[in-house]
């Protein structure tokens, strides 16, 4: 996944149901954002979350902040480990660091997760993506995401010889 500059400045038009900023980076916020994307609750496909994006809050406008590469490592294996050991099934992510040509000094960490026919959880919670909050799914949206996903909750499930 090589990212051009046009295609980095499309994800920095505006925060929706398909594009999260962060400053920084906290794993545990970045793997739920993820995890919501994979569950596709609005059906747009998944998403992209961009690390070293910061969002003013007067105008809701993209600040480039950057990363050094110390933090970019760092927080690569970290959300990598979250989304491989925390959130349950696995998630299969794809990561790239982008530096803008007009400004070199500046690395984007770019984490990016498709739609999964599998409901993601993340401590026995089914995050999802409204708008461009991620929240915990209530009962009628789980329900929802299961009849979409073909996927039956255990307690549903046939029992042989029952």
């Amino acid at each position: 996944m090589s990212r051009t500059d046009a295609d980095l400045q499309h994800l920095l038009l505006r925060e929706d149901n398909t594009v999260d900023w962060k400053a920084g980076g906290d794993p545990a916020k970045i793997a739920k954002t993820l995890a919501a994307f994979a569950n596709d609750h609005q059906r747009s496909g998944g998403g992209s979350v961009l690390c070293g994006v910061a969002e003013e809050i007067e105008t809701g406008q993209p600040r480039l902040r950057g990363l050094d590469s110390t933090q970019i490592r760092q927080l690569r294996d970290q959300v990598l480990n979250w989304c491989r050991g925390r959130v349950s099934p696995p998630l299969s992510i794809q990561t790239e660091q982008v530096t803008l040509h007009d400004q070199p000094e500046l690395s984007i960490l770019l984490f990016h997760c498709s739609a999964s026919a599998e409901i993601h959880r993340l401590e026995h919670k089914i995050p999802i993506r409204v708008d461009d909050r991620v929240i915990d799914a209530r009962d009628p949206e789980i329900a929802a995401l299961y009849r979409r996903k073909g996927a039956v909750h255990f307690l549903e499930q046939p029992q042989p010889g029952a």
